[in-house]
């Protein structure tokens, strides 16, 4: 008889039936499932049921024994911190209630609410990502402060250069620097386009440094190849 509820315990672990499993060790009414229940429960948080049945169990060898022992105490443990209430995907502890419902919609965007957000999808393993709304609104930023970038044609060069500056603010003033960082030639330009008079210049890469009328800086690099 005994093997037989054990053949069976076994066919409802290996199909998942766990349900039918827990049932028919309940139906067992021995030492070693009455052990396996105690667990169960322990597991499954019910732990005045665990309790009651602990204090049946014979402790008649040291197994008998060590069993009560860790049971008592786990159990013990249990009951005397809530937060590990319970846990491995049960019902969640007050701790984890506090932190779904900081998760919810209608909490402030604070950053607890960040945090529990975060926490609980991590925890749940789910797809998560929060915008801050502030990243979706437009920048008050004025377009004419972007970048400008400097083109030149030809480059290299030899005796003249055309400057393209691709800005829509375009006014300000070119200082042009050697390899060696000193200044060659400075002009004022007020269109997006100018040409440089490079003939003075010798051979090497040369700097070009454009500062816009409304402080906007940049750099480019060209050569003469003669």
């Amino acid at each position: 008889m005994v093997q037989t509820i054990c053949l069976l315990l076994v066919c409802y672990l290996q199909n998942n039936l766990l349900t039918q499993a827990k049932t028919q060790t309940e139906a067992r009414n021995d030492t070693e499932g009455d052990k396996t229940l105690i667990a169960t429960y322990t597991d499954e948080r019910e732990l005045e049921k665990a309790d009651s049945l602990l204090q049946t169990l014979p402790q008649e060898t040291p197994d008998d024994i060590a069993f009560y022992d860790f049971f008592a105490a786990y159990i013990d443990e249990l009951q005397s911190n809530t937060d590990l209430l319970p846990y491995d995907g049960k019902a969640p502890s007050q701790a984890a209630l506090q932190i779904q419902n900081m998760a919810t919609p209608a909490t402030p965007p604070n950053h607890a609410a960040l945090f529990a957000q975060t926490v609980f999808a991590a925890q749940q393993n789910l797809a998560y990502q929060r915008i801050p709304k502030d990243m979706q609104s437009e920048t008050d930023i004025n377009k004419q402060t972007q970048l400008p970038i400097i083109k030149f044609v030809p480059n290299p060069s030899k005796d003249f250069i055309y400057l393209f500056i691709d800005m829509p603010h375009s006014e300000g003033q070119v200082r042009i620097y050697n390899a060696m960082g000193m200044p060659v030639l400075t002009l004022k330009i007020t269109d997006k386009y100018t040409s440089l008079n490079t003939a003075n210049l010798s051979n090497g890469v040369y700097f070009c440094e454009f500062a816009a009328s409304n402080g906007v800086c940049t750099v480019g690099k060209f050569s003469i190849l003669r």
